[in-house]
């Protein structure tokens, strides 16, 4: 979104929009797979997109950080920084807390991503998308079908673009989502449907939809957020949800009948944080009191209940593989 979302990053095939013509291109003229580096090694590479911005084709970068612990197949995560964010600079720490994972950290055109107001009018999932199948032909050990999304501020609100919008195969491939430090904007959802544009180039959401994405859902955020108001009302892209009205819409699309919870019925948990559940759902809010945009302090808990997250997702897709109830 748009200046005010650089608070977050220095702190913290066939998807196509109708207007817009998508041209990729795999990034090298041999078809086959890359010779991975050793254990923990990082590469870059990119796909080619055209879109009104870039009417001659531009290559879209991404990182890949290979896992320190090798396994017959690569769980994928793909951490999306916040607006004026860079990839590389993503992918922080998310090695040694996921040893054993593929970690993917895209770049944002102009380091943004599409949402409303962005300088960015690129279509960026499709380029997330186009990304998914250049990392399945260069590293077949990646099991982009064993997949968990982790988006910041701008890059939650593409973590909800794509839950919303991705169809059925690519949303069958997504095992977990977390969605921090914002909340949807009543682009996105408004009059109890989702919406996306079908010209991603523009802001206007014109066509609703039912998402096909029922993976468990983590959404955090902080009751201080001057960027994203934790209670809702103007910021960065336009008019936002608050962030229980945000759980609990993702709530209601999967089955939960009744009306969110309560505030005051939040669970305490470590660190004075509470926590909304719906269950059945698979969706779960976590309410920073006193959080800001960057969450601060308050990291120190939220990593290790992210990371818990993520782990139960990956190992519940194992049991699901194996044909073992959890």
């Amino acid at each position: 979104m748009i200046a005010a979302w650089d608070q977050c990053s220095r702190c913290c095939r066939r998807h196509v929009g109708a207007l817009i013509t998508c041209l990729i291109v795999w990034g090298t003229l041999s078809t086959a797979p890359a010779q991975p580096p050793g254990p923990g090694g990082r590469q870059q590479h990119s796909v080619r997109q055209t879109w009104p911005q870039e009417p001659a084709g531009f290559e879209r970068g991404y990182f890949v950080q290979l896992p320190r612990l090798r396994r017959e197949r690569w769980p994928v995560i793909v951490v999306l920084h916040g607006n004026g964010g860079q990839a590389e600079r993503a992918i922080g720490n998310w090695p040694a807390r996921h040893p054993d994972c593929l970690v993917l950290a895209p770049q944002g055109y102009q380091r943004s991503w599409n949402i409303t107001r962005e300088r960015s009018k690129a279509p960026d999932v499709a380029f997330i998308t186009a990304m998914l199948a250049d990392v399945q032909q260069r590293y077949p050990q990646a099991d982009c079908g064993s997949l968990s999304l982790v988006g910041f501020s701008n890059g939650a609100a593409l973590v909800y673009a794509l839950l919303i919008e991705w169809e059925a195969t690519e949303a069958a491939a997504v095992r977990s989502a977390v969605a921090v430090v914002s909340s949807m904007t009543t682009d996105q959802f408004h009059d109890g449907k989702f919406w996306k544009r079908s010209d991603a180039s523009s802001a206007d959401y014109d066509t609703p939809l039912e998402p096909a994405c029922r993976c468990p859902l983590l959404t955090i955020h902080g009751t201080a957020d001057t960027v994203v108001p934790y209670g809702g009302g103007r910021g960065p892209g336009g008019i936002h949800l608050s962030a229980q009205e945000s759980a609990h819409a993702w709530a209601n699309a999967r089955g939960f009948p009744g009306a969110p919870i309560p505030d005051t019925q939040g669970e305490r948990i470590a660190g004075g944080l509470l926590r909304y559940t719906y269950p059945k759902a698979g969706v779960t809010h976590l309410k920073i009191p006193g959080g800001r945009h960057g969450l601060g302090p308050a990291h120190r808990v939220v990593d290790p209940l992210i990371d818990a997250f993520l782990q139960e997702a990956f190992l519940r897709d194992g049991l699901r593989r194996e044909g073992t109830t959890p």
